[in-house]
């Protein structure tokens, strides 16, 4: 059995972040091996602060940001026990 990992609001940022393709690139595959393993889970906290944070950089992308958390919402995100799950960021090499 694998444990659940939990997904840090950096990760999504990058998956989204135009300005460093290979961060994007990173973030996306281990995105998608999570969802597609069943693993990932992400909180209500973290996609509130994604949508904060990518909104501060240009009022223009406000939009696609609530667009990116209707679709993190379709993973149901819940309330997740941290004592349960394994807080993991990838790390990029500079």
């Amino acid at each position: 059995m694998t444990a659940p990992v939990f997904v840090d609001t950096n990760v999504l940022v990058y998956a989204t972040d135009l300005a460093d393709p290979r961060k994007q690139e990173l973030a996306r595959n281990w995105l998608d091996e999570l969802w597609t393993s069943e693993t990932g889970r992400v909180s209500f906290q973290v996609l509130q602060e994604f949508c904060a944070m990518v909104s501060q950089k240009s009022p223009s992308t406000r939009g696609e940001a609530r667009a990116t958390v209707r679709d993190f919402l379709s993973y149901r995100p819940l309330p997740i026990r941290t004592d349960r799950a394994q807080y993991i960021v990838p790390h990029s090499s500079k």
